[in-house]
């Protein structure tokens, strides 16, 4: 073979290489390699070859022969480097790369190699330098703004992952390895409305596409319209296949739907193709505690630990079954986790939830508010992360809006005949809609509807239409909301009646008042000190940004305080407010007096409440299921770290052991 022929061959062979034609290109290169047998070249390019055929044994030999004979040529180091890859031997490439980086530290390809291997042993932000440096050697590269924008979300850098996957835009194709990336990061990021937006786009082009479909859920489910993420979820488990990762993320949403039936089949079917699930496991948990089987849910629990002792939201929940108990073994466990920033911040703060209440069990108070603190300031620096913060002035533009557009009834109020009537359960979080949710929907004629979004997103909608405008220019309200408040609802089974025990909707009473004159509107009020405490206690997304800090807490108690007083003076009667403690004191008589108050007949099963057998979706479950009683006497046991709260309700004029507004 000729100088000239063998440099044909090779140059063929290369091209099969490129094009994937790996066993093409291997017989070009051996039929070179039988005519030059010592040329490093062709060693290197035969070994590169028989790597990407995964025939790693007789890959190695010809790698080191090229190395060995040129020891100085990058590229014969960086095919062998492939291979040290594919075989695991992270400690050799990593070698093979510092020697790399010594004789040509400008080729960005040995940058984007150490990224990759930094990417493999778990360290995501040592990739983002590697991937850096090689971006800045070989600027626009597409791919490798790929593996750029991937490492920053591994290290949960979401922010600087969307900068770079939009800059990558410019250079290569929106396809769908950038999609599942984006819509990724967006929901990281809480952009859920761009997340919406794109996912609609993306299913339009490609509804074959499964992660589409999964994106067009998460973006459902973040807005609070669960039957779209289940069905948009279906839709994706339906051209992807079912497996018990998928099966356990549905099971997920059925839950969040109030779909029971459907979420109980989907574990069933995750917990058959894999008994050892964590999240199937921690799911199912989650379902049984609805359903008040304790000792069912804690076994969950617990096997979900043994699968994956790491898995944060299965102490969550066990500690709600315990009542915060933990042996010195699983304190251990959190404490661990609380504090390991390598941990994700969302399972780092759930430790530390599960680990104060641990303590608060076991009566060290001081050491379990140090540990809540730490929980909340994880919480607060997560939120603060996606751009979301607690803005006392826009609480305060928020009120003034609110009392200006509802000043008191109007005329255009709508049809009141709509089947089933909600009844609106309100007040702050942590103050006692549970209890009035379970003792109505025990009521055979009555649904329990749970924490639902949709007022919250129609109040949110009427003021944007209200912004910048004349008051009397909002009209009457669109008839197309009081159908989309319908639209999202579970089967309600026939019942006349449905719970809605989203607290914010103290924000709403205005607007509920004109959407449905006929529902009625509990308002449970329960003393703030005690409510206070207990939301810092308790774990809250990030959409909740007022509970993190006991200031914050104390200013928002007062906004919340102050649409009450406005409410009761501006629509007199409308709404009947139940003092927590009085209710809980004399339930015997206030529970039938509330009942005749709002239009509903007593049953006995309103009194048996606890036994009901519907599932009680809320994570006061427990409680739920216990006997009623007056819960206080914990704000006494934390008395000397609550001075910032107990100074702002003073500051908004807060009667402290009522809430309500003081006169």
């Amino acid at each position: 073979m000729t100088e000239n022929t063998l440099a044909q061959t090779i140059d063929a062979a290369a091209a099969a290489h490129q094009a994937g034609r790996f066993e093409d290109a291997l017989k070009g290169y051996r039929a070179a390699l039988e005519a030059a047998p010592e040329d490093a070249e062709v060693n290197s390019l035969v070994g590169l070859a028989l790597t990407h055929l995964h025939r790693f044994d007789e890959a190695g030999p010809y790698l080191e022969k090229a190395v060995k004979a040129e020891p100085k040529e990058a590229g014969f180091r960086l095919n062998r480097l492939e291979w040290l890859e594919q075989t695991g031997q992270t400690d050799p490439a990593l070698e093979e790369i510092e020697a790399l980086l010594e004789l040509d530290p400008e080729l960005p390809r040995i940058w984007e190699k150490l990224g990759d291997l930094c990417v493999r042993k778990g360290k995501p932000g040592a990739a983002t330098d590697a991937y850096l440096e090689a971006l800045r050697r070989a600027p626009g590269s597409y791919p490798l703004m790929m593996k750029f924008a991937r490492a920053h979300a591994g290290y949960r850098n979401f922010k600087a992952a969307r900068q770079v996957l939009e800059e990558a835009a410019q250079y290569g194709p929106r396809d769908e390895n950038y999609l599942e990336l984006y819509s990724f990061v967006l929901g990281a990021l809480g952009d859920i409305e761009t997340l919406a937006a794109l996912s609609r786009e993306w299913t339009e082009r490609a509804p074959q596409s499964a992660p589409a479909w999964r994106a067009l859920s998460q973006a459902a489910y973040e807005r609070g319209r669960y039957r779209e993420a289940v069905a948009a979820f279906r839709k994706a488990m339906d051209l992807s296949g079912r497996d018990a990762d998928r099966l356990a993320a549905y099971g997920r949403i059925c839950l969040s739907a109030l779909e029971f039936d459907e979420a109980r089949a989907a574990l069933g079917e995750a917990e058959s193709l894999d008994a050892n699930h964590a999240e199937m496991l921690a799911a199912k948990g989650l379902l049984l505690t609805y359903e008040g089987r304790f000792e069912d849910a804690e076994t969950y629990c617990r096997r979900c630990l043994a699968a994956n002792p790491s898995f944060a939201g299965a102490y969550t929940q066990l500690s709600r079954l315990t009542g915060g108990r933990m042996s010195e073994a699983e304190k251990k466990t959190l404490s661990e986790l609380a504090w390991d920033k390598a941990q994700h911040a969302e399972d780092r703060a759930a430790a530390a939830y599960a680990l104060g209440h641990a303590l608060d069990a076991e009566g060290d108070r001081a050491h379990a508010f140090k540990i809540y603190q730490h929980a909340n300031d994880i919480a607060l620096s997560q939120s603060e992360d996606s751009g979301i913060r607690y803005r006392r002035d826009a609480v305060t533009a928020r009120e003034e809006t609110l009392k200006k557009l509802f000043s008191g009834p109007v005329e255009h109020r709508a049809d009141e005949d709509r089947r089933p009537r909600p009844i609106f359960i309100v007040g702050m979080p942590r103050s006692g809609t549970t209890l009035i949710e379970s003792l109505l929907s025990a009521h055979r004629d009555v649904f329990a509807g749970g924490e639902r979004p949709d007022m919250q997103h129609l109040l949110n909608n009427y003021l944007s239409r209200a912004e910048g405008k004349d008051v009397a220019a909002t009209g009457p309200v669109n008839p197309k909301w009081i159908e989309s408040y319908y639209a999202e609802l579970p089967d309600p089974e026939g019942a006349g009646w449905l719970t809605d025990k989203n607290p914010l909707n103290f924000e709403a009473v205005g607007l509920i008042d004109r959407l449905f004159p006929g529902a009625p509107i509990i308002h449970i009020r329960r003393n703030p000190l005690e409510t206070g405490l207990s939301i810092f206690r308790h774990e809250f997304s990030k959409f909740w940004p007022f509970a993190n800090r006991l200031e914050d807490i104390g200013h928002f108690y007062g906004y919340y305080a102050r649409l009450m007083d406005h409410w009761d003076k501006a629509y007199p009667g409308r709404v009947v407010t139940v003092q927590y403690e009085d209710f809980a004191g004399d339930f015997e008589n206030a529970a039938p007096a509330l009942a005749e108050r709002i239009g509903l007949p007593w049953s006995q099963a309103m009194a048996d409440f606890q036994k009901a057998e519907r599932p009680v979706a809320t994570f006061s479950a427990v409680q739920a299921r216990e006997a009623v009683s007056v819960r206080r006497g914990k704000a006494e046991a934390y008395a000397d770290y609550l001075r910032p709260l107990a100074d702002a309700l003073e500051k908004a004029g807060v009667d402290p052991e009522t809430g309500a507004l003081k006169a």
